[in-house]
């Protein structure tokens, strides 16, 4: 297991995704954390503070954009790379157990976004001091539990993708991928409100709607969901259960698919 996952982690920082997506969160965050350092001087002459929570949670709500961004790059053109086009023999050849290869790369996707995240503590240290973590107002159990709250739904995204990738192709998946994120959306917004709730009754379809989007990954609730970790740091919440479930079960049909390969294209 642990040499499969040193090889998937050779692989990704042999990839120019890596480097790319690493300067790409750095710029995002320092520009950030630069605005919001001016901004905050600006508040406080009308004797006001933006705390280092909301700080926080500001840089996580941009993180939570950067890793989406990464989540599916990583999940259509590295994760399924080694199992398509002329590679596409490895899979079979190489005598490791197909449920190790989702383990393996959730691990380096991990270690991924979790380099992206220490990269945005480091930030915030070298310009508002490293000495709020050490005061115990701080929320530091709270912006770790979000944290690894960020990193779980991400994984389920590249994931989705990755298993996209592997059915339907890199293309089909991006697209396929996409609209299924907008649709979710779309349906939140509306079963959200009484008129969706109204409609529904009298449409057996929009019923049906109202079902799948209830299974679906509840990506509405993400942003309140860090921001209500951010002061609860509830490790055992009940929210996190239905990603979990996915997770788990995104990973199974990855390794099924690799022993059931659909596609054998890597190029499109």
């Amino acid at each position: 297991m642990w040499n499969l996952t040193r090889q998937f982690t050779l692989h990704l920082f042999r990839s120019k995704i890596f480097y790319l997506t690493t300067l790409f969160a750095f710029v995002v965050h320092f520009v950030t954390l630069k605005i919001i350092d001016t901004v905050t001087v600006q508040i406080n002459e009308a004797e006001q503070f933006m705390g280092p929570d909301r700080v926080f949670l500001v840089l996580l709500f941009i993180q939570m954009g950067v890793g989406s961004f990464v989540a599916t790059m990583y999940g259509i053109w590295v994760a399924p790379y080694l199992h398509q086009g002329d590679r596409l023999p490895l899979t079979f050849a190489l005598p490791v157990a197909k449920w190790k290869f989702p383990i393996a790369y959730a691990i380096t996707f991990f270690v991924l976004i979790f380099l992206q995240n220490t990269l945005m503590f480091g930030l915030h240290g070298f310009i508002y001091g490293y000495e709020d973590y050490a005061n115990r107002a701080f929320p530091l159990m709270g912006l770790v539990v979000c944290n690894l709250y960020e990193i779980l739904v991400l994984e389920v995204g590249m994931f989705g993708f990755a298993l996209l990738a592997l059915g339907i192709g890199k293309l089909s998946a991006l697209f396929l991928g996409s609209l299924v994120f907008i649709l979710c959306q779309v349906a939140a917004a509306l079963f959200s409100t009484d008129l969706g709730a109204a409609l529904s009754e009298g449409s057996p379809s929009l019923k049906v709607v109202g079902a799948v989007y209830r299974i679906m990954p509840p990506w509405d609730k993400v942003l309140n969901q860090m921001s209500a970790q951010i002061q609860q740091a509830n490790l055992f919440d009940a929210g996190l259960l239905p990603w979990c479930a996915w997770l788990l079960f995104l990973m199974v049909g990855f390794a099924v698919l690799l022993l059931y390969p659909r596609t054998a294209k890597g190029a499109e």
